[in-house]
């Protein structure tokens, strides 16, 4: 026998859906939403390791592309940046749809190039608006590892480019032209573990890879350090202004 009264169950369902979507929407378009941003680019750096065809690697500089954009608008970016952000995701959009169709190197090597320039510039626009927080909170820790986070992609993307562009294999092992393997050897570098699996070929890999490891440690040692010990004393002081408030007056029982 039919339902006899479907209408509340589709309007609930509606109406769940419909504060699913403005939730969505809050949560992308709210100021300082980064730690939203270091999680979707945990996902893109997942994503790299199934980036193993054109098609599949074209839909991961999608993702990184819309990952970035993200990462401008929460953080108020000025409309100069905002348009030559929207030029780097066209040109990167364009020339992935070409190298795709017509599987060529060089192509590829401009999408990288172009995605490395966008790239580029989002540490930039973050560091003015983290720096610009009156205190020092979580979001403002996210942004900090964020930019961390885009550093590693940003030197992966260069290489990537040189490697295309160029036709000289970037990397002395194999010649690997899988972009899995220079994210991998870009984050080992920007870390210095150094396993010493992927070797820079030319000279001017080389000092690609000093550039990166430098950046690396100078920003993990002075910024990252730096707002971490600030979050810690300012939690610490929070933690005493509340236990000093909850402590009973001892001078209150007296006649």
């Amino acid at each position: 026998m039919a339902d006899r009264n479907p209408g509340p169950v589709s309007t609930v369902t509606g109406e769940d859906k419909s504060v699913r979507r403005r939730l969505i929407r809050a949560a992308l378009s709210a100021e300082d939403s980064y730690i939203l941003l270091f999680f979707l680019l945990m996902l893109d750096l997942l994503a790299a390791a199934f980036a193993t065809s054109a098609t599949a690697l074209f839909v991961l500089m999608v993702l990184v592309a819309a990952t970035l954009l993200l990462a401008l608008r929460t953080s108020h970016v000025g409309p100069k940046s905002l348009r030559f952000a929207l030029l780097a995701v066209a040109s990167c959009v364009a020339f992935g749809i070409i190298a795709t169709i017509q599987r060529s190197p060089l192509w590829a090597g401009w999408m990288f190039a172009a995605m490395a320039a966008l790239l580029a510039v989002t540490p930039g626009v973050i560091g003015r608006r983290i720096l610009a927080h009156r205190r020092v909170t979580l979001q403002t820790l996210f942004g900090a590892v964020s930019i961390y986070v885009i550093f590693g992609l940003l030197f992966a993307f260069i290489y990537l480019a040189v490697n295309f562009i160029t036709g000289r294999p970037f990397y002395v092992e194999g010649g690997t032209k899988d972009p899995v393997n220079f994210i991998y050897a870009s984050y080992i570098t920007l870390t210095t573990v150094g396993y010493g699996d992927y070797t820079p070929a030319q000279a001017y890999g080389k000092m690609f890879v000093v550039i990166e490891a430098l950046i690396g440690q100078v920003f993990l040692v002075t910024a990252v350090a730096r707002l971490v010990s600030i979050y810690a004393r300012s939690e610490d002081a929070a933690a005493k202004r509340i236990a000093k408030l909850e402590q009973p007056n001892e001078g209150s029982d007296l006649s």
